[in-house]
C-alpha cells in the first residue's frame, strides 16, 4: 500500500504545522491505484468539488469531545468554504471580474460539505496535540494521509483541537483554524511550501517563481498566492488554458509571476530528474501545458569527466527570469538546466549519455525554518566503469560534511569517503571504506609478486592522496 503524506520525507510524508508560494501537490496526476487509468487529480477533491458534488466527511471525536462535534463541523465547512469565498473576494476586490468570468460562478457556488459515518470522501480526526503528533509520526501539529491507515485510499486530516496551551504557544486562538485551513488545502491538491519541504513534494511545473506568504507555509491565513494556487489548480483541474500565450497576471501586486496552463511563465522549459529504479536521468519538457518526456539517458561510465573543474559553457536559451536553461559546454556536450523553487538541476550531456549532473539545494537544520542555514551541492559521474558521486553540505554555524561513493550502484557505493569540518571549514574528521587492498597470497619466495603487491600499495595510496586533495579543493570551492 502506497503512504503519501507531505512535508519532510520525499513524496511520503506531508506535515501540516503551520505551512511560501502555491504548488501543486507532485502526484496530482498519478492514478489512485497503480496500473489504473486516472483522470487529473482524481485522488484529491478538487475534482468533484468542481462537477458540483459535495464533500463528505467522517468526523471522528474522542467521546469528552462529542459535545464540540457540532462546531467542530462548523470549523470545517467553513475552512473548506473559505478557500473559495477568499479567491473571490480578491478577484471583486482587484477589479478582475471579466478576466475572471467563466471562474467566479464555481467559486460563488462554493464548496458544498456533508457529514456520514457511512460512504465519505475524507476521514477528519480532531485531538489532543499529543495524539496529533503521534498520528502524524511526530512530524507536526497537523497533517494529511492518503492511504495510510487502511486499504481503501480514503484521505485523512488530522488536526489539533483548541486548547489553552496551543493558545498561548501561537498568542492566539485560531490555531486550529489555521491547521484546517493549511490540511484542506492539502485535500485540494496544493502542496507544503515550508522551504525545507516544497522542493520535494511540489508538482515540477505547477508552481509559482519565488517564496511568498501563504497559509500552505506559515501564515496565519489565506492570501493572495492561495488565491494564485486555487485558480491555477481549477484550470490544471479542468485543462483550461487561462490567458493564452500571455498569461493571466498573479493577484499578488508584487509578483512579476504570469500563468498560461496553470505553469508560470517565467520558469524553466525543463525538468530534470533521476530514476533510481531504470537507473536514468529523465529530462522532461513542457508541452501544451503538460509535462512530456523528451529523453532519458544513463550515465557515461567511460566518460571520465574532471568533475574538479569548471565546465565552460556558452548558452543559447535563458527562461524569463534571465537564467540559463540550454547550453553548450566548450568540449561539445549539451547542457540542461531545470529551476524549482530553491533547486537547481544541470545536465551535462556528451551523445546519448551523462557525462556529469548536479544538484544544488539549500541545506536545512529542522531549527530555522524561514531562511537558509546552509547550502547543499551534489554532483553525479562516471569514470573507469564506475559510478561516482559527490555531496557537500555546509551549514554556516554547524559546520559541513563531504561524501564521496564509488561502485556499481549510484545507490549503494562499494567506496566511501566521509569527512566532518568545523564551522571554520577546518577538518575535523575523515573515515575511509573500501579503499582497503585485498589481502593478496604468494609464495614469500616469489619476490616478483612481493614488488607487485608493493607497486600497488604504492599506486592506492597515491591514487587516495591524491583523491584526499581534491575532495578537500572541491569542498572549500562549493561551500564558499
Amino acid at each position: 500500500m502506497k503512504k503519501i503524506i507531505f512535508s519532510f520525507l520525499l513524496l511520503t510524508v506531508s506535515c501540516a504545522l503551520l505551512g511560501g508560494q502555491w504548488g501543486l501537490v507532485s502526484d496530482y496526476y498519478e492514478p489512485v491505484k497503480e496500473g489504473k487509468k486516472s483522470a487529473v487529480g482524481e485522488k484529491y477533491l478538487m475534482r468533484q468539488i468542481l462537477r458540483g458534488k459535495p464533500v463528505v466527511v467522517k468526523l471522528m471525536l474522542k467521546e469528552e469531545d462529542e459535545k464540540k462535534r457540532n462546531s467542530v463541523q462548523k470549523l470545517i465547512e467553513d475552512s473548506y468554504k473559505e478557500w473559495f469565498s477568499y479567491t473571490a473576494k480578491l478577484i471583486l476586490n482587484q477589479k478582475r471580474q471579466t478576466e475572471f468570468s467563466d471562474v467566479l460562478p464555481i467559486l460563488d457556488r462554493g464548496i458544498k460539505v456533508q457529514f456520514s459515518a457511512q460512504e465519505r470522501d475524507i476521514d477528519f480526526s480532531v485531538m489532543s496535540r499529543k495524539e496529533v503528533l503521534a498520528a502524524c509520526d511526530g512530524l507536526g501539529a497537523g497533517c494529511y494521509f492518503f492511504g495510510q491507515k487502511n486499504n481503501d485510499f480514503i484521505p485523512h486530516i488530522y488536526i489539533p483541537k483548541d486548547s489553552f496551551p496551543l493558545n498561548l504557544l501561537f498568542g492566539s486562538s485560531e490555531f486550529t483554524e489555521e491547521a484546517a485551513l493549511h490540511e484542506i488545502g492539502h485535500s485540494l491538491g496544493l502542496s507544503d511550501q515550508y522551504a525545507f519541504a516544497r522542493d520535494n513534494n511540489t508538482h515540477a511545473v505547477y508552481h509559482s517563481s519565488k517564496p511568498a506568504e501563504s497559509i500552505m507555509e506559515s501564515n496565519s491565513s489565506l492570501t493572495c498566492d492561495d488565491a494564485d494556487g486555487i485558480v491555477n489548480l481549477i484550470d490544471i483541474t479542468l485543462g483550461t488554458s487561462r490567458g493564452g500565450d500571455t498569461g493571466w497576471r498573479s493577484f499578488c501586486k508584487d509578483s512579476s509571476d504570469y500563468y498560461s496552463h496553470g505553469k508560470v511563465l517565467a520558469a524553466s522549459p525543463y525538468h530534470i530528474e533521476y530514476d533510481a529504479e531504470i537507473g536514468k536521468w529523465i529530462l522532461t519538457s513542457m508541452q501544451k501545458g503538460s509535462l512530456a518526456v523528451q529523453s532519458s539517458f544513463e550515465m557515461d561510465l567511460q566518460t571520465n569527466i574532471d568533475p574538479f573543474a569548471a565546465i565552460q559553457e556558452e548558452v543559447f536559451k535563458k527562461d524569463a527570469s534571465g537564467r540559463p536553461v540550454w547550453a553548450r559546454a566548450s568540449t561539445g556536450e549539451n547542457v540542461y538546466y531545470s529551476y524549482i523553487y530553491d533547486k537547481k538541476t544541470r545536465l551535462v550531456v556528451r551523445g546519448e549519455k551523462v557525462a556529469l549532473a548536479e544538484v544544488w539545494t539549500p541545506a536545512w537544520k529542522n531549527k530555522k525554518w524561514r531562511h537558509f542555514p546552509g547550502q547543499q551541492y551534489e554532483a553525479y559521474f562516471g569514470g573507469d566503469g564506475k559510478y561516482h558521486s559527490m555531496l557537500a553540505v555546509f551549514y554556516s554555524k554547524q559546520g559541513g560534511v563531504l561524501d564521496y561513493g564509488e561502485g556499481d550502484s549510484l545507490v549503494l557505493p562499494e567506496k566511501v569517503v566521509h569527512m566532518l569540518f568545523d564551522k571554520t571549514r577546518a577538518l575535523e574528521y575523515e573515515e575511509w571504506a573500501g579503499f582497503e587492498m585485498e589481502n593478496l597470497s604468494f609464495d614469500s619466495t616469489e619476490s616478483f609478486a612481493k614488488l607487485e603487491v608493493q607497486v600497488q600499495a604504492e599506486q592506492q595510496e597515491h591514487y587516495i592522496n591524491a583523491l584526499r586533495a581534491d575532495l578537500l579543493k572541491w569542498f572549500e570551492k562549493k561551500v564558499k
